[in-house]
């Protein structure tokens, strides 16, 4: 699966994370989908029925704004 923040307007992080019994795993993470792009995109090889935990923040605790949120596969 893909998830990414195109569209927000300020600089996004993403985490993407599973739970397991020790805790959440991280299984991916980005700040910024490629030179100079703000919005973050994070990819990673999802199991069906599995549950992840997309988790999105502001770079560095930079001001937030409007977050726009895309799954894709």
């Amino acid at each position: 699966l893909v998830v990414d923040t195109a569209g927000s307007n300020y600089d996004t992080v993403l985490g993407v994370f599973e739970q397991t019994p020790e805790g959440l795993v991280e299984v991916a993470c980005n700040d910024e989908a490629g030179p100079g792009i703000r919005a973050a995109r994070a990819a990673w090889l999802a199991d069906a029925g599995r549950e992840y935990i997309v988790m999105a923040g502001t770079f560095q605790g930079t001001a937030g704004g409007a977050l726009w949120i895309r799954v894709t596969d």
